[in-house]
């Protein structure tokens, strides 16, 4: 008798953890955890250029002229980088200033190393760069990420799209250019 009460006593725990998500956040815990404990040093030969808010006070308001993205890229392939990323959807005309276009396309061209983003909105329409700038660039990569319902990124998707021509993550494709 005392089996079988403890047997219904576990397995209501165990339902009520399964129904509470109680087990998931115990998951995240361990595999966040784990994650910190076995988290591989910072490769120093990945440089990141953020715009942050340093950047903007310096530089000025977002968005920024189209040349100085070109200026950055020209100076960056200067240092013969494996796979640059450039993680920003150029998915409308210039208007203000269209020989920035033609400019940031000879520089992304030039350079043969971008890998450009292709983002998708809460709607889930897919934003491609430009034209000029797909064909410009090395490669393209979709940028979606797996957030859990904690709201914290710890997975993503590799491939996304269409069977017939999936696209890679961002970072898989930079990976893959730097490889060539």
């Amino acid at each position: 008798r005392e089996w079988s009460l403890l047997t219904v006593l576990l397995l209501c725990l165990v339902s009520w953890l399964c129904v509470s998500d109680g087990l998931q956040r115990v998951d995240h815990l361990i595999h966040d955890a784990g994650g910190r404990l076995h988290a591989p040093e910072a490769n120093r030969d990945i440089v990141i250029v953020a715009i942050d808010d340093r950047s903007i006070e310096t530089i000025g308001r977002w968005p920024w002229r189209r040349a100085l993205h070109a200026q950055l890229l020209d100076q960056i392939s200067r240092g013969q980088p494996r796979a640059i990323g450039m993680d920003i959807v150029f998915s409308e005309e210039d208007l203000d200033y269209p020989s920035d276009d033609v400019l940031l396309a000879r520089a992304i061209a030039g350079s043969a190393r971008v890998v450009l983003p292709i983002s998708r909105s809460a709607m889930g329409q897919a934003a491609y760069p430009l034209p000029r700038f797909a064909q410009a660039a090395a490669t393209l990569g979709h940028t979606q990420l797996a957030m859990d319902a904690d709201g914290v990124v710890r997975g993503f998707y590799g491939t996304e799209g269409p069977s017939t021509a999936p696209l890679w993550h961002m970072a898989l494709a930079m990976h893959c250019l730097g490889a060539t």
